[in-house]
């Protein structure tokens, strides 16, 4: 589908991937990082929805 992966897979919940952005890394590379960062503090993530980046939207 072309978009990254941003979250925490189900299957592993001490896990963030944020892999997958391809050509469009360098332009979104800070925003990434800081909703990475974001996840793994357990601060929210608003106003982003992320669940477009859901790593298990494939299975």
């Amino acid at each position: 589908d072309g978009l990254p992966l941003l979250g925490r897979p189900r299957r592993w919940q001490n896990l963030v991937l944020a892999a997958g952005h391809a050509m469009i890394g360098i332009s979104l590379g800070a925003v990434t990082g800081q909703k990475a960062a974001q996840l793994v503090t357990g601060a929210t993530t608003e106003p982003h929805d992320l669940r477009l980046l859901d790593p298990d939207r494939f299975g």
